[in-house]
């Protein structure tokens, strides 16, 4: 449990929370699956006032681009997951299981965020997120 370092007003200003969560948030619209996933997300999010920081580098580099194509979450047009796992048994169905999250006075200072896209050598099933701060 993470949440006395975030709650310490010591450290909580400037930290980043990222990695590989297992919440693909593709689960049929209403369902215990996706409040599950979902609730993850939002503890960060709304529990803890993070910043998911893909969705706001998505926002700044192409915010016309609408729905991650091909993907299967039921968000229809409010998706804007971004691809960073790839499943070996279906290579090319987009998901989102990894993460990358700023303290609000972290985020104010981005610059870009994004993640690597897939080559057909890449040596993992997941995509590294960078980030850039200024």
């Amino acid at each position: 449990d993470l949440t006395p370092l975030f709650e310490d007003k010591r450290y909580n200003e400037l930290l980043l929370l990222g990695g590989d969560l297992n919440t693909l948030c593709t689960a049929e619209a209403d369902s215990r699956p996706l409040f599950r996933d979902q609730g993850v997300l939002d503890r960060i999010t709304n529990g803890f006032g993070f910043v998911d920081l893909l969705n706001e580098g998505l926002k700044r580099s192409d915010p016309q681009r609408g729905r991650l194509a091909d993907c299967l979450c039921s968000f229809g047009d409010d998706c804007r997951h971004v691809w960073t796992y790839r499943d070996v048994r279906n290579p090319t169905i987009p998901y989102q299981d990894d993460y990358l999250f700023a303290t609000p006075a972290l985020a104010d200072r981005l610059l870009e965020c994004g993640a690597l896209e897939f080559r057909p050598d890449w040596p993992s099933d997941h995509a590294p997120i960078t980030a850039t701060f200024e």
